[in-house]
Order: C-alpha cells, then structure tokens, then sequence
C-alpha cells in the first residue's frame, strides 16, 4: 500500500492558508478591541458631559428657572438618585418641587453653581462613575450675605435609550474621596482633605471671648431661610 506524501508546492499552500486565516483572526480580534476601546472612550466623554450638565441644573435655580430645573432634573434621576433628591433637595413629601418653588420665588433665592474639576472615576459602554468638585453660592433677598458651599459629589449614570441617567447621588466626605484615590488603604489611616471653609480650631482656652464656633455649611440644594 502506497503511502500519501504531499508535494512541497501542496505544503507551501496549506502553510500559506493557515497563516492567512491567523492573520485574519488577528485583525478580527483587533479590530474588536479597538472598537470596543473607542466605544469606552465615547461613553466616558459623553457621561462627563451630561453630569456636569446635570449638576448645574439640579443644585443651580433662581425664581425664573426653578420650576424648568425640577422637570429637567426629575427626567434624569431614577431609583435612588429619584429618592436621594426628592428628600434632600424638593423636602421628602413634595415630590413635585411645588413648595421649593414657591420658596425660592417668595424668598428670591438664587444658587448658583461653578464646577471647580470633574473626572470620571469608572465607566463601561453604558456606566459611569462621575466625580464633581463644585462651588455652590446661595443667596435671598431677605440675607445681604452670600452662603458658599465647597462640595464634591458623586454620580452613578447608567445609559437608558441613548440618555444618560443618575442612579445614585453621594455627597463624597474625606473618607471617602481617600478610599477612591487608595482603595486599598485603611480609613483609619485617611489624612483628612482640608475643607477651605474650616478654621482649625483654638486650644481650649484660648479662644477669644465673644468668638462664637462656625456652624455647619449647609449641604448641595439647602435654601437659605432669612
């Protein structure tokens, strides 16, 4: 019985396809991974964008566009962010904005918002993770000085039909802005981020009389009430 020997010109063609099946595969799967990276890179620019957006419109309102700015934010926010605004900012039961909105228009109430930086700290095609340091100064027509309010918040965005939308609203403190920057590192052990509004405190003592403590800076959405 005779035995099959291929001839080298055989050899060389079935070498040659093998190759070109590798190379094609090769460009398959890279082409799927740049694709797949430029798709990322969308996302993440595009999530910046409407977070920056949405911040402005949900902490920033004066008498003229409050009421615009309640829709335009209520559009945006679902499950815990939904409920996070409702009781922080619209007051738990008034879920239509009605008396933040007469409050503002009777008071006058201007916030305004400047975003200091912002970077997204995570994101897929279709999640991010949103972090901004903004300034928010309030004022009303019945109080001559302005409140400004340093703060830095976090939002959870998922894409729902091409629009982004904010799944959780967190107002970030020292600890937890150390465990994104070290997520392996000890709370314990966190330095705190000086807040430019504290003053470090007098020894016990020492503190001049009549020099009462600063209260609380009032939180991202608070009305000034005169």
């Amino acid at each position: 019985m005779s035995r099959f020997v291929p001839s080298p010109r055989r050899l060389l063609a079935a070498v040659g396809a093998l190759v070109v099946l590798a190379a094609v595969a090769a460009t398959v799967t890279f082409g799927l991974r740049y694709e797949n990276l430029r798709a990322q890179e969308q996302s993440r620019v595009s999530a910046l964008e409407a977070a920056e957006r949405y911040v402005v419109t949900m902490f920033g309102f004066n008498p003229e566009n409050i009421e615009e700015n309640i829709r335009k934010t209520m559009a945006v926010v679902t499950g815990d962010a939904k409920k996070e605004f409702e009781d922080r900012v619209l007051g738990g039961d008034d879920v239509n904005g009605t008396a933040l909105a007469t409050a503002v228009k009777e008071q006058g109430v201007v916030s305004q918002v400047e975003i200091q930086a912002a970077g997204v700290v995570e994101n897929t095609r279709d999640t991010a993770k949103v972090l901004l340091f903004i300034n928010q100064s309030a004022s009303a027509a019945s109080l001559e000085e302005v409140s400004a309010n340093p703060s830095r918040v976090i939002y959870a965005m998922k894409r729902e039909s091409g629009t982004w939308k904010i799944t959780d609203i967190e107002l970030v403190t020292d600890e937890t802005l150390q465990h994104l920057l070290d997520p392996d590192a000890e709370q314990a052990d966190a330095i705190p981020i000086p807040n430019p509004t504290e003053q470090t405190p007098a020894p016990e003592g020492d503190q001049p009389q009549g020099e009462q403590p600063q209260g609380e800076q009032p939180q991202p959405g608070e009305v000034p009430v005169g």
